[in-house]
């Protein structure tokens, strides 16, 4: 697996702006500590589908790589000065097409220049 770092990202995207507000759409939120590290003030990410299957008190249980637990799977995660919002979705896994506990969501986020 290739390790997504600042480099890789400003030859895509180019240097930030710091004076702005920077907005990233990321499909994956496994990369959060990139994300964070390249400046980025706000992420929106999925891909997750809330865990395919959640626990109450445990949350999210499996992640579309088939790992147990995934950090980021629902919600708004705090990255020092970048946050992170990651939504379940409409849709599932093609390979696990379940949802338990888990429905599907549309996330509206209204921005306010303040």
């Amino acid at each position: 697996k290739k390790k997504l770092d600042n480099k890789y990202i400003e030859e895509r995207l180019g240097k930030l702006n710091k004076e702005k507000y920077n907005i990233a759409i990321a499909h994956n939120p496994l990369m959060a500590y990139a994300y964070e590290s390249f400046g980025f003030d706000l992420v929106f990410s999925g891909h997750v589908h809330g865990g395919l299957v959640k626990l109450p008190l445990l949350g999210g249980i499996l992640s579309p790589e088939y790992k147990l637990f995934p950090k980021y799977y629902e919600g708004i995660y705090n990255l020092n000065k970048t946050k992170m919002i990651v939504s379940r979705g409409l849709g599932f896994c093609k390979r696990l097409p379940i949802r338990i506990l888990n429905p599907a969501e549309v996330v509206i986020i209204n921005l306010c220049n303040k």
